[in-house]
């Protein structure tokens, strides 16, 4: 495959420089942890990390299906897992997340979208605030540190629980 790409793709795309491209290899996208108290070859599982996975790998049957063009958006819940400890209000180890992702598709146009982002912030919060009647206070946003390398952004809406600030969307 390696070669292939060499042959027919010898720069990079954006900087139009000769590419140094790497050694093709497997990815997993599936989270490998073993299930149960003893870790060994019987107990190795494999467990869906995200439930937004489906949303991209569906994309293109998604837009035939539903005839809809961006910019659209997309929601999905369902179970995601992982291995981690959790520090909290206890310390537990949590494997099981019940999630919800919503993923809005917009042109490759940063201008563009970064007003489509900012009206749906607006549109979030108008519907906690003047919908369902949350106190303004109550709500703000925290938008991510850290993005997947598909977004250019990315925000939670946080409400004030007697606990403090923790995520409501």
């Amino acid at each position: 495959m390696r070669d292939f790409i060499v042959k027919y793709i010898p720069k990079n795309p954006e900087s139009k420089q000769v590419a140094d491209w790497t050694e093709c290899r497997n990815f997993n996208l599936m989270l490998d942890t073993h299930l149960g108290p003893v870790a060994n070859d019987s107990s190795k599982v494999y467990m869906r990390p995200e439930t937004c996975q489906s949303l991209f790998t569906d994309f293109k049957a998604i837009l035939d299906t539903t005839r809809t063009r961006i910019p659209f958006g997309l929601a999905q819940i369902g179970k995601a897992f992982r291995n981690e400890i959790t520090p909290g209000q206890f310390l537990y180890r949590t494997r099981e997340f019940e999630q919800m992702e919503i993923e809005y598709f917009v042109e490759d146009d940063e201008k563009k979208a970064m007003e489509i982002y900012n009206d749906r912030k607006n549109d979030c919060m108008n519907y906690w605030t003047e919908i369902i009647g949350i106190n303004k206070e109550h709500l703000r946003f925290k938008d991510h540190e850290k993005l997947a390398h598909y977004a250019a952004a990315a925000t939670d809406v946080e409400y004030l629980y007697p606990r403090g600030f923790g995520e409501i969307q």
